[in-house]
């Protein structure tokens, strides 16, 4: 017992210093003092045990407050005894930023709410000289009191002791005690309609196989909902312009070819929940002669990539790491900057909803006769997106925190009460707008569908006078809005002196979030990259335009153009993704801010291009063995379910962060395991998601779609 002491009066000791992780040869001395004064404790009563393990010389009302609410008024009890072993202690490598002591929240929860309850102690080590301030370094204590002790109580007894006694920088302490939950009304509604949509998905699916082996036995051949519409995974993909949701990218069906695929009326809703029919269009991989097949690749690596940095960064954020300042290390590693900079990923989205926006409409308004679909362009887009996204975002403010327990899953609370006020915001996609504050936001990695949506809205400025007007109408709109971006950036950039990777470790990176990361007028320029490429291959996939002389000139001298432009792509890359190493590296280096606006400015613009020649070469057939991975035909079950991966991967993160019995060593082959493990996880639930709602709702436009032609056929007649 006296070593737990002595390890409590180390850490206690170091913490009460100057903040310097080298200067301890007056915190020896104390400890020292400190521990000849504890070496004559030869009987504890354990009344008092805890009150001893912390100081001898504190026992004063506040260690009394704490040794009373973890041992209650039967010290001596086998229970008692159990409540202070649930207790955290100090450990090792506190020297490395673990200041992490949860206790055994499991232990201490058997013991019976009543008779005892868990309580997490955070505060902040505010002036702790962490190497990065991405996140401020937070005390987490746990302990095992009697059930009469509320938060107050043992939150202001900590503080005390931290504070006034210990001298540790902090300037408050909040307690959370872990009570059980009871559902809300609102809840049970929100099961009650769950279980009935899976109910549905049930009796459909269970209905329709019948009806398919009724007509086997008729001898009726049954292509009818599988075959015809294999070449489509969600039965009108010529609609789809997101970079997360997938896109076949087919020129124009005709309407005469899809009737049969669909039921009118009632079963036609019924039908729309059917496994049997979702489940092979989610999985079939035929592809169109004119599909951009490369970017089912693209979009299922890139989703790849954003899973991984959140994976690096998800345990930081929860405050479950062991060694959080050995974690920030490797910032200075030379090939950890792909993961560090993987916020590049969402550009790739962004590119990607650009391309395809272009592509899809101007073929539909050629099909059209150069009329603009405006009302299909908008309700379409709302009815693809907004049903899975609320959907889960009801899971994670109303039944998420039923989902699991642990030390640290209070922190699920904070995002919980977030919904409280601005679940809204989302509904009308201007999340990053309205909460101000970033971090303040209802499903914080949302902001990208609000910024893809406000892109959407206004795309039709480009996309109609480029359809009229050809290259000049593309190229007038597309540059002024492309200006307008660079000079926010570098007006914004410059007036709050942003440092060149201010998104990582900079104390401005509340306000790089908040004025640069979340708006759409700074992020749009490989967007607009997108919308320029998505022009050039809607042309190049037209008659008049397929022996045009730049693609006629490139194929005469592709054994030159191919090389230089791989090599020019793959350097803006390389520059992108690895400019900042330098200031990563914590050497003290800062760019000239001149260099910082410049980069701000222009390299997510350099990434969309890098990505437009990536696409436009596998397009021509100049990709080779680049195309042959991208364009392999078992990406696109992936790409399908981007969208719903996107959505929910973060819940599958934080479940397994906020679960944590205890404090996770930070390694690169822990955080490897638990990539894969989340992609798993989280491509499973978005099969789930995608089957359930988002498929149903695409089947369902088509019903209601097919019934508004066919009223409008009647009325002619």
């Amino acid at each position: 017992m006296r070593s737990v002491h002595r390890v409590v009066v180390v850490f206690f000791s170091i913490l009460s210093l100057s903040q310097s992780r080298y200067s301890l040869q007056d915190a020896f001395k104390q400890i020292e003092t400190q521990a000849i004064a504890a070496s004559d404790a030869e009987s504890i009563s354990a009344r008092h045990l805890l009150a001893r393990l912390m100081n001898d010389a504190l026992l004063n009302n506040t260690a009394t407050t704490i040794s009373n609410a973890v041992l209650g008024l039967q010290p001596q009890s086998n229970q008692a005894l159990r409540m202070l072993d649930a207790t955290g202690k100090p450990s090792s490598g506190i020297l490395d930023g673990n200041v992490q002591f949860f206790g055994d929240y499991d232990e201490c929860v058997n013991l019976g709410s009543d008779t005892a309850h868990y309580c997490i102690v955070a505060t902040p080590l505010a002036s702790a000289k962490y190497p990065y301030k991405l996140i401020v370094p937070l005390l987490q204590w746990g302990f095992c009191v009697n059930s009469t002790t509320d938060n107050d109580t043992i939150g202001n007894a900590v503080f005390d002791l931290l504070r006034k006694e210990f001298l540790v920088p902090t300037e408050y302490a909040s307690a959370t005690c872990y009570d059980e939950k009871s559902f809300t009304a609102f809840q049970i509604i929100l099961i009650t309609v769950f279980s009935l949509i899976g109910l549905v998905i049930l009796f459909s699916t269970l209905y329709d196989i019948i009806v398919r082996a009724e007509k086997t036995f008729s001898t009726v051949p049954i292509s009818l909902h599988v075959n015809q519409s294999s070449s489509s995974e969600m039965d009108d993909e010529s609609e789809e312009r997101n970079g997360l949701l997938n896109s076949s990218a087919k020129a124009e069906k005709k309407r005469d070819e899809k009737k049969e695929d669909v039921d009118s009326g009632l079963t036609g809703f019924f039908f729309a929940f059917s496994l049997a029919r979702n489940l092979p269009k989610l999985l079939n991989v035929d592809v169109q002669s004119k599909e951009i097949q490369c970017l089912h690749g693209l979009r299922t690596l890139s989703m790849f990539w954003v899973i991984l940095g959140h994976s690096y960064i998800w345990d930081q954020y929860g405050y479950t790491i062991a060694n959080p300042l050995d974690a920030y290390t490797i910032l200075r590693q030379f090939a950890f900057q792909a993961v560090a900079n993987a916020f590049y990923s969402v550009d790739s989205f962004f590119f990607l909803s650009g391309v395809l926006v272009m592509y899809l409409s101007y073929q539909r308004m050629k099909a059209n006769n150069g009329r603009f679909p405006w009302l299909a362009y908008y309700l379409h887009r709302l009815w693809r997106l907004t049903p899975a996204y609320m959907v889960v975002l009801l899971i994670l403010w109303q039944l998420s925190p039923y989902f699991g327990d642990g030390p640290v899953w209070y922190q699920l609370s904070h995002s919980t009460k977030l919904c409280d006020s601005y679940w809204w915001t989302n509904l009308l996609y201007v999340n990053n707008f309205h909460p101000t504050n970033f971090s303040d936001e209802c499903m914080g990695w949302t902001w990208y569908l609000a910024n893809d949506m406000q892109m959407h809205v206004i795309s039709p400025i480009i996309i109609i006078p480029a359809f009229a007007f050809g290259f000049i109408g593309l190229i007038i709109p597309l540059g002024i809005c492309l200006t307008g971006v660079f000079l926010s950036l570098i007006i914004i950039s410059s007036k709050y002196h942003f440092q060149a990777n201010a998104i990582l470790a900079t104390n401005t990176l509340g306000n790089y979030q908040n004025l640069i990361y979340s708006k759409f007028y700074t992020r749009a320029s490989p967007y607009l990259v997108g919308l320029f490429l998505g022009y050039c291959l809607a042309r190049s996939a037209s008659d008049q335009f397929k022996y045009h002389k730049f693609l006629r000139w490139m194929q005469k001298k592709k054994h030159i153009v191919a090389p230089v432009a791989w090599f020019v792509a793959f350097a803006l890359g390389l520059v992108v993704i690895y400019g900042v190493y330098d200031y990563n590296r914590g050497n003290g280096h800062k760019y000239p801010e001149a260099l910082s606006v410049m980069y701000l400015t222009f390299s997510t613009f350099l990434w969309g291009l890098a990505l437009a020649i990536l696409v436009f070469m596998c397009y021509t057939g100049h990709g080779g063995v680049i195309n042959a991975i991208l364009s392999w035909g078992g990406w696109i079950p992936l790409s399908r379910l981007t969208y719903s991966a996107y959505l929910v991967h973060p819940l599958v993160l934080t479940y397994i962060a906020l679960s944590a019995r205890s404090p996770v060593y930070f390694l690169h082959r822990v955080m490897v395991f638990r990539f894969v493990g989340a992609v798993g996880i989280s491509y499973l639930f978005a099969m789930l998601l995608s089957l359930s709602i988002e498929y149903p709702c695409a089947a369902i436009e088509k019903v209601v779609r097919k019934s508004t032609i066919c009223n409008r056929c009647t009325r002619k007649e």
